[in-house]
């Protein structure tokens, strides 16, 4: 019974293998019988090369701009856009108005400086004197309106005093007339004299009462007003006249010449000795010359044109000596070295010129909103065909590798893991492969042996394809 239980485990064991078996071959290869056309490339040893293009423009490789040394109008210009030069040619010649103008402001400016000297000079050897003299004075001063001030108040009070005593008489003069005017209304009203007589006395008193009112407020303005203003007014004098002089003491101090200012002085007039000196040397100027032999390529100025010191005369150049300023993008800069290989075409003339990458720009400059970094390339231009000013299409050879293995991007399946389809014995068979080198047409493969055959297309049927399907090879003329 053991025995034949052991038996039947055997078989079912054998039956799960094999059904294992079965399956995993099927795996690999595609239960449908209706094979897919593919386009297939065979791998040999091939080659890739990585490049990266730019646009560009032909400049020379040096320049010279030549500066104007003065101040002038131009007029004489020898030379024209094009211009062939040799060192120490005549450029041109300027109008010598504004210097002979410059000359004559500095002339000017030294006699006012060596007048100013001998006033400086002459103040110090009488400065003593003269300021002793200026302090009398303002001394002076103060004393008299100390005076003033003294004046004023006896002035003040014998005002006062006149006006106490016409308040006193008018005081007496009208108790006398209040005395009479009882009188009068007494025998008024006893109907011994006319009402005309009681009607003059009181109009004596009131007229007397007025006065004596008007007099007790103008005593009254007169200490409150009249004496207080009178006597700050003075007061004020007196402290002007103190302050002037102590200013004026002051003013003394600091402005007291010195050996210092004398040496200033010297000094000044020796400047603008020198400036007159300079200018006489810069009328000998007038005419500028070349710096270098070499082409006129940029002339900004006209004949009769007013320039100033420092503008650009012009910009002398070896045309024969030009480089290809490429900018590249930020994006391809790190691929790009220098020594590099570089192909240069452009629609201005016919066939390739060779160059080579001289300099790459350390920091990026903005075109529109692209960061773009200015490339130097030397050219080998031996029939003189590149022209300062023309625009170029440059490609940088980046990477070249030999002896590798290429297949066009579209083989390529795959995020992460690479992989491809290898056509065998019929199957399409799925290999992992990693990736190196690519351009726009070839991608450099690791990963496949020589001669094998790689399924490359159509791209709808690579996405669709399985491992272990039937695949049947047709020329590019039947796919789509």
């Amino acid at each position: 019974m053991l025995k034949k239980l052991v038996i039947t485990l055997v078989i079912i064991a054998v039956l799960i293998g094999g059904y294992s078996f079965y399956n995993n071959k099927l795996g690999t290869r595609a239960v449908n019988t209706e094979a897919r056309s593919v386009k297939t490339k065979v791998v040999v040893p091939d080659s890739i090369t990585t490049t990266v293009m730019a646009d560009g423009r032909v400049v020379v490789a040096e320049e010279v701009e030549i500066k104007a040394p003065v101040d002038g109008i131009i007029e004489d210009l020898y030379i024209e856009t094009g211009s062939y030069l040799k060192s120490k040619d005549r450029i041109l010649k300027f109008d010598d108005e504004a210097l002979v103008n410059d000359l004559g402001d500095a002339r000017l400016e030294q006699e006012e400086a060596e007048k100013n000297y001998q006033e400086l000079l002459n103040t110090y050897n009488n400065q003593d004197e003269l300021y002793q003299l200026q302090i009398k004075d303002a001394e002076q001063n103060l004393e008299l309106v100390n005076l003033s001030l003294k004046k004023e108040e006896i002035e003040l009070a014998n005002t006062r005093t006149d006006l106490v005593n016409q308040i006193d008489s008018l005081e007496r003069e009208l108790d006398k007339a209040l005395q009479e005017l009882e009188k009068k209304r007494y025998l008024y009203e006893r109907e011994v004299i006319p009402e005309v007589e009681l009607e003059t006395a009181e109009d004596y008193y009131q007229a007397k009462k007025s006065q004596y009112e008007n007099l007790n407020q103008s005593l009254k303005r007169f200490e409150e007003v009249t004496v207080p203003n009178s006597l700050q007014l003075a007061e004020v004098k007196v402290e002007n006249a103190r302050n002037q002089l102590e200013v004026l003491k002051a003013t003394i101090k600091k402005e007291r010449i010195t050996e210092n200012n004398l040496e200033l002085a010297r000094i000044k007039v020796k400047k603008t000795e020198n400036k007159v000196r300079d200018i006489k040397k810069e009328l000998e100027k007038l005419t500028v010359y070349s710096t270098r032999t070499g082409t006129i390529i940029n002339l900004p100025i006209k004949a009769g044109e007013k320039l100033t010191t420092g503008q650009t005369l012009c910009t002398i150049a070896d045309i024969s000596n030009l480089i290809i300023e490429a900018m590249v993008d930020e994006i391809d800069i790190n691929e790009v070295s220098t020594g590099q290989k570089v192909n240069v075409s452009s629609d201005s003339f016919r066939g390739i010129l060779e160059g080579r990458v001289n300099f790459i720009a350390p920091t990026a400059v903005k075109e529109g909103n692209i960061n773009k970094f200015k490339t130097e390339i030397f050219v080998k231009d031996l029939q003189n065909i590149l022209k300062p000013g023309m625009f170029v299409n440059t490609e940088i050879t980046t990477n070249h590798r030999e002896d590798i293995f290429t297949l066009p991007p579209l083989a390529i399946q795959g995020e992460n893991e690479k992989y491809v389809y290898i056509m065998n014995e019929g199957l399409a068979e799925k290999r992992k492969v990693e990736t190196g080198l690519e351009n726009l047409t070839e991608v450099e493969v690791v990963g496949v042996e020589n001669g094998e055959k790689i399924i490359i297309g159509p791209f709808t049927t690579l996405q669709e394809l399985k491992p272990g399907e039937s695949v049947v090879e047709v020329d590019s003329g039947d796919q789509s």
